[in-house]
């Protein structure tokens, strides 16, 4: 059972040409999911704001008269802490030191600060003081459009295969995201809709070229070169940010976002099928075709009868399979799923809720940003030995733990320094976390279930980072320190649930969901492993 498929595999070897030339082709997808998952911090970059005063109007006022003056403590109350400070939205008109109770909200219009960008979304569509909100519900329409793309894509691309699925969500893309700059600007609802969308598209062209590379390749370069999938996605952040530095008009960085995906082109005559996913569907014509050009990249020879006989084993095990099988065939199986998920969701919001808000981290905002971006290339040099030594299920608990007490510590700490530093660390340990989960639950699907699997995690991961910005306004309503806190426990919770998982170092890919339910049987799988020496016997023999 899954004897031939895995022998193919090992033929073919666990890095080559052909694997190199695959992870060539699945940078564009990680890059563009890191640019468009922060296309919006850019382009709805939040300025500070203050009340229009008497003898000024919105067309001629500047931002900085009051500070310029030194009136500002005539106009507007105390603020106690720096992002109240940012969006003064009342202010006193008839007084000579403006007190809290005194003041009233913002009734001759807004002054917006474009020192840093001279136009912004939020200012477009006046994203601020009471209407602040509309930012975060942004943000949330972006991520159910990621929660989608995750749906569609793991039905399309375990039904009709990853190719189909991967041209579709790319090649649309193309033409969306280069009329992207005209759809935002017809108003906050076309606004909405076009990053819902966006969000779909980007999500699920990263997946599908995930899990295509993952099922191409084995031993040691898997675990390096997954990980390190995921540093593509900080080299699109990295884009974002210098685009957004060179160009501080929203349109205009919208535009030059739109020119990366224009390669996915290419792609409709480059990108193959899975030979994993063509032979468990029982496709021998095109497991044949995928094989020989594997074969002939790599220099080797896989025999064609082998490819039959792995087809023909799999026309049957693979037939009607879905993510709800996961859920009923036993409370084992169903509780991994279930782990799984609450470890992608605590993840994500961590992830996201650090990296949506570093507008809100002291300093400079460029800075900042890129601190943030950059604090992520240790946790990947970290995780790749530590995965290696003490296992998969070991770094997920270290990085996950260390993140989430990390986060604590940042939102009690009130020293601005250790608040960076802790909110940097806690970013480095989420985007490890993020690398290791990608790979574990690549590692822990049976190949039937494995691209619907990875988008179960990323479902959940969705429903994380949907939460992030939301919680993000407790900061705003209830106690600033509340959000990052909550994104540390929700971590540390999810390290201590890990820890119930089971380690798939060293453990061949399960092939059927037969081969999940009974994961963690070593009996199982040492009966299997002889039927599989027995097989390879008899075909040798023949």
């Amino acid at each position: 059972m899954g004897a031939a498929i895995e022998e193919i595999a090992k033929l073919l070897g666990n890095f080559g040409r052909y694997q190199a030339f695959l992870y060539a082709l699945v940078f564009l997808p990680g890059f563009m999911a890191g640019l468009l998952s922060l296309t919006f911090s850019w382009t709805g970059y939040t300025p500070n704001v203050r009340c229009v005063l008497p003898g000024e109007t919105t067309s001629n006022a500047n931002y900085s008269t009051p500070y310029d003056t030194h009136q500002r403590d005539r106009w507007y109350p105390p603020s106690p802490d720096d992002n109240e400070e940012r969006a003064l939205c009342t202010y006193c008109p008839n007084s000579t030191l403006c007190k809290k109770e005194n003041a009233i909200k913002c009734d001759r219009g807004i002054v917006y600060d474009t020192s840093v960008f001279k136009t912004s979304l939020i200012i477009e569509y006046e994203m601020v003081c009471e209407n602040s909100y509309k930012k975060e519900v942004t943000r949330v329409c972006y991520m159910l459009g990621v929660f989608m793309g995750a749906l569609i894509c793991g039905t399309l691309s375990d039904r009709y295969g990853r190719r189909r699925s991967f041209l579709f969500f790319g090649l649309t893309s193309i033409i969306f995201l280069n009329v992207e700059f005209l759809l935002l600007g017809l108003g906050y609802i076309p606004m909405l809709i076009t990053y819902f969308i966006a969000g779909a598209m980007g999500d699920g062209a990263y997946l599908t070229s995930y899990v295509l590379f993952m099922e191409s390749v084995g031993g040691f370069p898997k675990t390096l070169l997954g990980v390190w999938f995921q540093a593509t996605y900080t080299i699109g952040m990295f884009y974002a940010a210098l685009i957004a530095y060179y160009q501080r008009e929203w349109k205009m960085i919208q535009i030059f976002y739109g020119i990366p995906p224009l390669f996915y082109l290419l792609y409709f005559w480059l990108f193959p099928e899975s030979y994993r996913w063509a032979l468990t569907n029982h496709k021998p014509e095109l497991s044949k075709k995928l094989i020989a050009r594997a074969s002939k990249w790599n220099n080797v020879v896989v025999p064609e009868k082998l490819i039959l006989e792995a087809s023909a084993e799999t026309k049957t095990e693979f037939e009607g399979a879905n993510i709800f099988n996961m859920f009923r065939n036993g409370s084992h199986l169903a509780k991994q799923t279930l782990i799984i998920g609450v470890t992608w969701l605590a993840t994500s919001m961590s992830y996201y809720g650090l990296t949506f808000n570093t507008q809100d981290l002291p300093g400079d905002v460029f800075l900042s940003y890129c601190l943030s971006a950059a604090s992520e290339l240790p946790g990947f040099l970290l995780c790749v030995p530590i995965m290696e030594r003490l296992g998969r299920r070991t770094a997920l608990v270290i990085f996950l733990g260390t993140g989430g007490v990390s986060c604590i510590g940042a939102g009690l700490i009130k020293e601005k320094t250790a608040v960076l530093i802790l909110a940097m660390i806690g970013k480095m340990c989420a985007a490890a976390a993020y690398a290791i989960i990608y790979n574990y639950t690549v590692e822990v699907f049976p190949t039937v279930l494995r691209s619907s699997g990875t988008s179960f995690g990323s479902m959940s991961g969705r429903i994380g980072s949907i939460s992030a910005p939301l919680l993000h306004n407790l900061a705003t309503y209830v106690l600033d320190w509340l959000p990052i806190v909550i994104y540390g426990t929700m971590a540390v919770f999810a390290s201590v649930l890990d820890l119930f998982l089971p380690e798939t170092k060293g453990r061949e890919y399960p092939e059927t969901i037969e081969d999940a339910i009974h994961y963690n049987d070593k009996e199982y799988w040492e009966v299997k492993r002889r039927n599989n020496q027995a097989e390879n016997n008899l075909t040798t023999k023949l």
